[in-house]
């Protein structure tokens, strides 16, 4: 395969002088340096790819010609890395710190550890690598490390967490995306000021980003992974009869529906309902002078992804986005349906399809409350299971993460070229060829052996399947993961047409089997019940079988708990004030919250509702929004509310006392 190789030294020169004379940077010297976090790096001459294997505790370095793999150890949970000249620098999630990884001798090998704080997640370095930034996802922080004393050497509180960066090419702003609500912060790196962008909402959706960003090579537009949701329509199921809930799992198998019925696809009001969920990606132009977003929120668009002219299943949740060389289409990746996309970077829109036009905005139409939609021509160029990231070798030449079967895919793509002259958009739609015809595919490359125990490895694929008809409807493109992202938590509240009418996404992370039947109503006996009504149910699965059930149940047990800051400090001072203050019998936090995991399968009527489960508080700081309504942001709130007597009483605490008792929850 040709490489592009970096720009000749005349080039160079040629650039540094039209700097010099124009004053200002005009974007990227080579076009295919990555400007957001990724799960894979290319070196220097564009000729090892070196990609992270989460579970495995390493990351591979692969021979783009020979395809040899190199592993080497890095520590726990490798989540993103990034090249700064000739190192790699890889976030250790599980580890709070940052890894460099060196060729010596010949050899890639781990050189240096830093602790830099909690659950340390996107990474992404300037071109010619002098500056390196990390995210602290729970700890709200964004970090500049030092690429060649590995120094922490600035910090901004951005607050939320925060999982994906984008640096714009010219080092002026450098964007977080945080996993939660609809807002972007971007940091001014002249200034070190710190601004959000809220995101409009319409048509009673909410916004969610899902992914690592890019910005296009000229620095005018970043590029962002995203999912719009109805989270306000009512979800019913086939499965949501209380008499079901407590059935030994295989009775419970035999009642899981087999066929849909025919107009399920339109008319079910469950998750997988048409339009529930609607996979895209967001351009945000920015100004040419300063990186930040321009005053106009008009400007900002939502391309949506739907399925497969041909039929297949696309519209999962986006987990990367690249900008191709030349600026003329992004890239994306959809890990629950396995497939890789190339979208139309060009405005000129195409026809709406249904989503567009149940949503009433088939005309693009929008206010100062929606977003404005743009609709693009967008084709499936490959499939990889479970498709994390993609990036550029060449104009035309890709290399793509398929992290479920732990397998990298180098890819040509021949004919993505300008589009025809008879086409409207991006290429011909219905009546071409499947564009996998012209695409040059070349074999699997195995980045890692690593496995994980059978049933949490087949639960693990089922978990994160938007493709798989047992787990979902086949026309949904979702999947566990889309609610439970990374096997956590959305930060929404959905509404339901039975029991609570409204219920926040519960947390997955950690052993949830420890934790209590994991529902907010305690009609559910196990993990593997609750997998079996959701995934029958709600989300429109046909003939699931009970062991399935048992394997994803194995899968989110196995997930680890979050990290995060206060977790595991010592009590003492104002913490062990807090903990007296939660079990003080007149306060009554731990009447419910009782035991290890700090909670109880019983039910108290809370907020007028029905019966409500004091869910567990292990690990509370890391899932707001709280009660099972979402209706308190913060825990500073809950603890106001507690005012009232409704639960528990902190009608007689001091504003210090309702500080200490807030910071013995975080520490849970």
């Amino acid at each position: 395969m040709m490489m592009q190789r970096s720009l000749d030294s005349l080039s160079l020169i040629l650039i540094g002088i039209s700097l010099a004379l124009g004053g200002c940077q005009p974007g990227l010297d080579n076009p295919l340096t990555p400007t957001g976090s990724h799960s894979m790096a290319f070196d220097a001459a564009f000729e090892a790819l070196a990609v992270v294997n989460t579970d495995a505790g390493t990351i591979s370095v692969i021979d783009e010609r020979s395809h040899q793999v190199q592993e080497v150890w890095v520590g726990a949970e490798p989540t993103r890395i990034a090249r700064a000249g000739s190192s790699y620098f890889v976030s250790l999630r599980a580890e709070r710190s940052i890894a460099r990884v060196e060729r010596r001798n010949d050899r890639w090998s781990l050189i240096q550890k830093v602790k830099v704080g909690t659950e340390p997640y996107g990474l992404v370095a300037s071109e010619y690598g002098t500056r390196l930034f990390a995210a602290l996802s729970t700890q709200g922080e964004v970090i500049e490390i030092s690429p060649k004393t590995m120094e922490v050497t600035q910090k901004w509180a951005i607050g939320k967490e925060i999982r994906w960066l984008a640096l714009r090419p010219q080092n002026d702003t450098l964007y977080a995306v945080h996993a939660f609500g609809n807002e972007i912060s971007h940091i001014n790196l002249n200034n070190n000021r710190v601004k959000t962008l809220k995101l409009p909402q319409g048509f009673e959706r909410s916004t969610r980003f899902t992914g690592d960003p890019a910005f296009t090579p000229d620095g005018l537009t970043l590029v962002l992974p995203m999912l719009n949701v109805d989270n306000t329509t009512s979800a019913s199921s086939d499965m949501n009869d209380g008499n079901l809930a407590d059935l030994p799992l295989e009775d419970l198998e035999d009642h899981a529906p087999l066929e849909p019925s025919e107009e399920e696809f339109f008319e079910q009001g469950g998750y997988n309902a048409a339009g529930r969920f609607q996979a895209g990606l967001l351009e945000v132009p920015v100004d040419a002078s300063n990186g930040e977003p321009t005053e106009s929120s008009g400007e900002i668009v939502f391309i949506p992804i739907n399925n497969n002219s041909d039929g297949s299943v696309v519209s999962g949740y986006p987990t990367s986005v690249a900008v191709s060389p030349e600026s003329d289409f992004y890239l994306s990746t959809h890990e629950g349906t396995h497939a890789v996309v190339v979208t139309s970077a060009s405005n000129e829109e195409s026809e709406p399809g249904f989503f567009d036009i149940v949503t009433g905005n088939e005309n693009g139409a929008s206010n100062d409350n929606h977003l404005n939609f743009s609709f693009r021509d967008h084709e499936v160029v490959g499939r990889i299971e479970g498709a994390r990231g993609a990036l550029f070798q060449t104009n035309r030449a890709i290399a793509v993460d398929g992290f479920l079967g732990r397998g990298i895919r180098f890819k040509t793509l021949s004919n993505i070229l300008k589009p025809p002259a008879s086409s409207h958009g991006f290429m011909p739609c219905c009546d071409s060829p499947p564009m996998e015809q012209d695409i040059v595919v070349e074999p699997l490359v195995i980045a890692t052996q690593h496995r994980l125990p059978p049933e949490v490895e087949r639960g693990r694929k089922l978990f994160f399947s938007g493709a798989d008809a047992s787990m979902s409807s086949n026309s949904s493109g979702v999947s566990c993961a889309t609610c439970h992202a990374e096997g956590r938590n959305d930060g929404l509240t959905w509404s339901f047409d039975s029991g609570l009418p409204r219920r926040q996404t519960l947390s997955l992370a950690g052993n949830i089997s420890q934790k209590g039947r994991v529902t907010w109503t305690s009609e559910v006996a196990t993990v593997a019940h609750e997998v079996m009504l959701t995934s029958q149910g709600r989300m429109g699965g046909r003939g699931l079988n009970a062991q399935s059930a048992i394997d994803v149940a194995a899968y989110i047990d196995w997930s680890r708990e979050a990290d995060y800051p206060m977790k595991n400090a010592p009590i003492e001072g104002r913490l062990a004030q807090g903990q007296a203050l939660f079990y003080a019998p007149e306060i009554g936090c731990a009447g419910c919250h009782s035991g290890s995991q700090f909670g109880t399968d019983a039910t108290f009527t809370l907020l007028g509702a029905e019966p409500t489960k004091a869910i567990s508080l292990r690990g509370v700081s890391m899932t707001p929004p709280y009660f099972h309504d979402g209706s308190a942001e913060t825990l500073g709130e809950v603890l106001e509310q507690c005012r009232s007597g409704f639960m528990g009483d902190t009608s007689g605490l001091s504003q210090g006392e309702l500080e200490a008792l807030e910071l013995y929850l975080r520490s849970l």
